[in-house]
Formats: C-alpha cells, structure tokens, sequence
C-alpha cells in the first residue's frame, strides 16, 4: 500500500474508532469516579495497539488499491467491519490475519460483496489459534497425500496417525482430545467429519471442505511445508 493510500484508508478510519470506543466504554459504564475513567483510558490504549499492529501489518503487505477503490463505500464499509473484530481480538497473529484478509478485500476480484467479506471475517473471528494451527497441520498431510481415486476416508486413515503426532508435539493437544477440538472446528465449515458404515470404521477422522481453501486464499499465509 502506497504511504498516501494508507493515510487516506487507514489512519481515517482507525483514528475514528480510536476516539470513539474510549467513549462508547464510558457511556456502557456510566462513570462516576475516577476509576471509571481510568478504564476507559486503559480501554482506549488497548485498542489503540491492536489498531498498530493492523495498520503496520497492512503497510507491511504492500497493498496498493487504487484511490478510486479506496473511495467507494463498501471499501469503507469492509475497513469498518475489519476494525471492529480486531478491537476485539488479543491474538496479535489473528490480528494480522484480519489484515491480509482485509487487504485482499480492498485488493478487489476475491469477495462477491461486502456481506462475503464479513462471513469470511466472521469464521476468522470464531477460531482459535490452536484450532487454526490444527487445520493448517491437516492441510499440510492432506496437500502431501492428494487422493488419487482415494476417498477421503482412505486419505485420512492413513495419515492420521502422523497428524495426530503433528498435532501433539507442535500445539500439545493430545489425540485423545482431538476428535472433541474437530468437531467443535466443524461450526465453521472449514472441516468435516467423515461418517458412514466403511468396514470398521469408528469415526473421528474427517476431511477440509473447499471452504477451506477459499478462506485460506484470503490471508496471504505462505503454503505449510510437505510434510517428511
């Protein structure tokens, strides 16, 4: 992004929400001591570091819309929404990721509408990190074992025994665990668990849907490694 580009979008629009969310948390607080102000004080310079680090991550990703696109109202509107989960987020990672996501929504050409952006904004919102780390650890199994006249359960069968050590020693959720964190990751859409009577088959074992690679077209994120 050009320095006058990120002037005009960014620090516009960051500035406003930074003047006005030490208000808005005034107002909800109704204060009437000192201690009440001072937390709206420490509120305002809570926010304001998360909009640093989105602003620098943005001048970071070198994007460069043009002033015409910087201009129309659902770049706006997408710069409003994006802030407003970033004034709610304490992962300084996901932070970043709201930026790519958003940089690649000014960019134009990925999102349908201002309402796509935000559904996209949304599954970002609702996972953890850990559950994050967790798909992209399976997609780096799945992106190394294309299926090949597989189906997926095939597929899953037999890397899972890997991905379950994966999981463990790089985000220490143990195996046993797992099937809970992957059915919980399912809300989003972005994985599914395998079902049906194959053979002896006990469940727990599933697959990423396209969403998934849609979504993660959006952040920007280098491809995970192959695993060995």
């Amino acid at each position: 992004m050009s320095e006058n580009s990120e002037s005009n979008l960014v620090d516009k629009g960051l500035a406003l929400h930074e003047r006005v969310l030490p208000f808005l948390v005034l107002m909800k607080l109704e204060p009437t001591t000192g201690f009440l102000e001072l937390l709206g004080v420490a509120a305002y310079e809570l926010w304001k570091g998360r909009a640093d680090i989105f602003r620098t991550e943005l001048v970071a990703l070198n994007i460069d819309p043009s002033e015409e696109r910087l201009l129309q109202k659902e770049c706006v509107e997408g710069l409003v929404a994006t802030a407003r989960h970033v004034q709610e987020t304490v992962n300084e990672g996901k932070i970043r990721d709201f930026a790519a996501m958003f940089a690649t929504y000014c960019e134009g050409g990925h999102f349908r509408s201002v309402d796509h952006f935000e559904e996209y904004l949304s599954i970002l919102d609702e996972l953890s990190a850990r559950e994050f780390q967790v798909l992209l650890i399976l997609h780096k199994y799945e992106r190394a074992n294309p299926l090949d006249g597989r189906n997926p359960l095939q597929r899953a069968v037999s890397v899972w025994g890997s991905f379950e050590a994966d999981v463990r020693q790089n985000v220490g959720i143990e195996p046993e665990q797992l099937p809970a964190i992957l059915t919980r990751i399912q809300r989003t859409g972005l994985y599914e668990t395998i079902t049906g009577n194959f053979f002896d088959y006990t469940g727990g074992k599933g697959c990423l849907t396209p969403l998934f690679l849609d979504f993660i077209s959006t952040l920007k994120i280098a491809v995970p490694p192959q695993p060995h």
